[in-house]
């Protein structure tokens, strides 16, 4: 056996600490692909690799880098195409994804670097700058390097969180570019000033005082607006929301327990801190319908609180075959009873329909006395 030269021993010795440091310090994977954006950097505690296909598995504080996207799991698996290049990395456990833009989390994921897209599954949770996304899964689409979040896509069980608004359904899609948000299936807007129902809701944002907030909700198609003294109902909606009011159009319809306002429109100003119709406008072929009334009109202003509405315009009221016009016409239905205005020059007219006069009967009196 030949000694060993000075040579040889000294290229056994690096070959032996470079093995040592390979074994205990994290592995680590880098990766080009073929889009415009930076490599895919992966680390880990220990990292397994198998080929044909080629496939890395890394697990123990697995990490993922793209620029501007990072991609934490307790296991990460890298998949190659087979023309070279990652084709997705998939996250188990625990997963992670920061972003210039926000942070999501959830049971599983997984990043298509050259599509800018992560898809995240299992009580997934977005954190954006509006408010928190919620849902079974959600797909979040990135600009170049991750530096904008384009779109967002949630799917199952949606609920967002927006400020002091709340708004669940079955899908979403959330535009941060053009400050909106998509909700349809079973749509439902938990607000302050109560609660409004449609097939879709869109949610617009602004930028506030305390950062991004809500500025508008438009609701279109079988609308319900529900508050603590009243229901309103239409085919579109739209609540703004630093204003408290709410304008409902398309067969508008206001209930409460004792009268029924329907209007080609009806305007709702919300009150202040409750879940309340402070009023409501009802403009155009305006129709007020109770048990035994009936009341129509141009325009009309509901009140309540009061148990009041006010009629103006050919304003005519009807009830047991008594039609009475006015220039306005108050009326509180609670107690059933009116006020009817004519002004200078319109009188106010009542008309009484006649009763049926019917002609006597011919008593015809019977040898005992009594009376057929």
């Amino acid at each position: 056996m030949r000694p060993l030269t000075s040579r040889t021993a000294l290229r056994r010795l690096r070959l032996f600490l470079l093995l040592q440091i390979f074994l205990h310090a994290p592995a680590v994977a880098v990766a080009e692909h073929e889009s415009i954006n930076a490599p895919t950097r992966v680390t880990s505690d220990k990292m397994t690799s198998r080929n044909n296909p080629k496939v890395h598995t890394f697990s123990g504080n697995a990490r993922a880098v793209q620029e501007g996207i990072v991609v934490e799991s307790d296991e990460l698996i890298v998949l190659y195409k087979k023309t070279g290049g990652i084709s997705s990395i998939k996250g188990v456990g625990r997963v992670k994804i920061t972003s210039k833009t926000g942070v999501t989390t959830g049971d599983k994921a997984e990043l298509f670097p050259s599509k800018q897209k992560v898809v995240v599954a299992g009580n997934a949770v977005s954190k954006m700058e509006e408010g928190d996304i919620m849902a079974r899964r959600i797909e979040s689409f990135y600009g170049k390097k991750g530096e904008a979040l384009k779109k967002v896509i949630a799917n199952g069980g949606v609920r967002l969180i927006i400020g002091t608004t709340t708004v669940t359904g079955s899908h979403a899609v959330h535009l941060p570019l053009e400050d909106k948000s998509v909700v349809t299936g079973n749509a439902l807007a938990l607000l302050e000033d109560g609660e409004i129902e449609s097939d879709k809701l869109t949610l617009h944002y602004y930028d506030g005082e305390e950062g991004r907030q809500m500025e508008e909700l438009v609701a279109d198609g079988n609308v319900v607006m529900t508050s603590d003294n009243g229901v309103v109902t239409g085919d579109h909606a739209e609540h703004f929301v630093s204003r408290k009011v709410t304008d409902v159009s398309g067969n508008a319809v206001a209930i409460d327990k004792e009268t029924k306002v329907e209007a080609e429109e009806i305007k709702v100003f919300h009150a202040k801190e409750k879940s309340e119709i402070k009023k409501a406008y009802a403009y155009r072929n305006v129709k007020i319908t109770g048990e035994f009334r009936k009341i129509t009109g141009n325009r009309a202003v509901l009140y309540p609180k009061n148990k009041k509405v006010i009629v103006t315009g050919n304003a005519i009221y009807r009830k047991e075959g008594e039609d009475i016009k006015g220039k306005k016409i108050t009326y509180f239905y609670e107690r059933d009873d009116i006020i009817i205005s004519g002004g200078s020059k319109n009188r106010a007219k009542v008309r009484i329909a006649p009763m049926n006069k019917q002609k006597p009967v011919k008593k015809q009196v019977k040898e005992d006395g009594a009376v057929d």
